[in-house]
């Protein structure tokens, strides 16, 4: 019976925690991967600084989760396993986090010699030194965001750490994974003599355990105050993310007698609230500004939900008149998938990774120049009048969606990866 170790140190509140439930959700439905030891270890709470329950649906005769350190009879680590400030003091975040992950990395390292995996995958290696252990692994970067200095996604101390860590883990694992052609390319140009290693497996579509009903959305609608008609932007608040061309583009709509407003979901979108007590990063502040300069109000021209379930987003998906996927760089989205199961019309900018999804699903998304305001208000625009045409292509490309993207087919592509590591270890 092989014996496998997955490991996230980080759970990353959004796409990276979904992924991980997904995959694990499709190696529960494959019937040889019943003949694996399974561990799941994990932090006990996400980068939101919410606690992780592992669902009940997630669980398994031959699989066990736990959580990094809970193991150890003392809790001088636990004021480490949240992400923030050192005592309130600012600028010591990412000091907090550093002590943690190296601290993490030894515990990993005692884990795996005293437990003997035959495989250790590691579902986000984010800012972890690799840890030295004897048994093949395998590791996915879901993106190299922070080698594009323009975008300020990562500060300067994470750049610096994430060009010296990566090279290490790269050489170091048997096998590398990524979810698109795109990620490929991108460890082609950056680490050429690792692109070998690398096999692309494309993810399957996250979601609830069920669809909610008519009586369900309408509750939610009622209790949240979701307005009869709007735009949504899932995800966090960052630079990369380039919510800021939503906001000019809601400027241009209003200056044409088109009033619509937009709905941020994400763990950090709550502290677009102007009066908010939070701690507000940089370009959290700059959005809020920049919004007041064009005369939008919080509340009336867009609204911050904050971290939301994954029952309240399907809610949203379907009561939402297009979503808006505006990033400058990523390696897919898991939202954009997500609005199209649910007929949800799709604008999105066009970057190499969404061209990629767009061509899959059949052409039906609506690219716009992320850097051009005035293209997306148009795209925006475009949707509103032609609203039946535009829910046509949603359901055209939900209906191409599963020829390529599921989680069994997604557990069987990494159950390969990890067989074929274990015969190269």
């Amino acid at each position: 019976m092989p014996k496998i170790a997955i490991i996230d140190q980080c759970v990353s509140a959004g796409g990276v925690e979904r992924f991980l439930h997904g995959l694990i959700s499709g190696m529960i439905e494959l019937p040889e991967f019943k003949q694996w030891d399974v561990t799941v270890l994990i932090n006990r709470y996400n980068t939101a600084g919410k606690e992780v329950k592992w669902p009940d649906h997630l669980k398994s005769s031959n699989m066990k989760v736990r959580y990094i350190f809970d193991d150890l009879r003392c809790n001088i680590f636990a004021g480490f396993l949240r992400p923030g400030r050192i005592m309130g003091i600012p600028g010591t975040g990412p000091i907090r986090w550093e002590i943690f992950l190296m601290m993490a990395k030894y515990w990993i390292e005692h884990e795996c010699k005293r437990e003997e995996y035959d495989v250790v995958y590691f579902a986000y290696p984010y800012l972890l030194m690799c840890p030295k252990i004897k048994m093949p692994m395998v590791a996915t970067p879901h993106d190299f965001n922070w080698k594009h200095k323009e975008l300020n996604s990562a500060s300067f101390l994470g750049r610096l750490l994430l060009n010296l860590l990566t090279p290490g883990w790269l050489r170091r694992c048997n096998k590398i994974v990524v979810s698109s052609e795109f990620i490929a390319s991108e460890i082609g140009k950056y680490y050429p003599s690792e692109i070998s290693k690398v096999n692309i497996v494309r993810l399957g579509i996250p979601a609830d355990v069920r669809e909610p009903d008519k009586t369900e959305i309408d509750e939610y609608k009622h209790r949240r105050g979701i307005p009869l008609k709007f735009i949504l932007s899932v995800g966090w608040i960052l630079p990369h993310k380039n919510q800021k061309v939503i906001i000019e583009a809601l400027y241009l709509l209003r200056k044409k007698g088109i009033e619509i407003p937009a709905i941020f979901t994400g763990p950090n979108s709550d502290l677009l609230r102007p009066d908010s007590s939070g701690l507000k990063q940089k370009y959290l502040i700059e959005l809020i500004h920049f919004a007041e300069k064009l005369g939008l109000k919080y509340g009336q021209d867009y609204i911050g939900l904050g971290y939301v379930t994954d029952h309240e987003l399907d809610c949203l998906y379907r009561l939402s008149t297009a979503l808006i996927a505006p990033a400058l760089y990523e390696a897919g989205s898991f939202p954009i998938l997500e609005a199209v199961k649910s007929s949800c019309p799709v604008i999105c900018s066009n970057i190499m990774p969404y061209r990629e999804q767009d061509k899959l699903l059949g052409n039906n998304l609506n690219l716009f120049n992320p850097n051009d305001s005035n293209d997306l208000a148009n795209k925006i625009e475009n949707v509103l009048k032609n609203i039946v045409l535009a829910k046509e292509k949603a359901s055209k490309a939900a209906k191409l969606m599963e020829q390529y993207y599921s989680w069994r087919g997604a557990a069987k592509g990494y159950v390969s990866v990890f067989n074929n590591a274990m015969k190269q270890g």
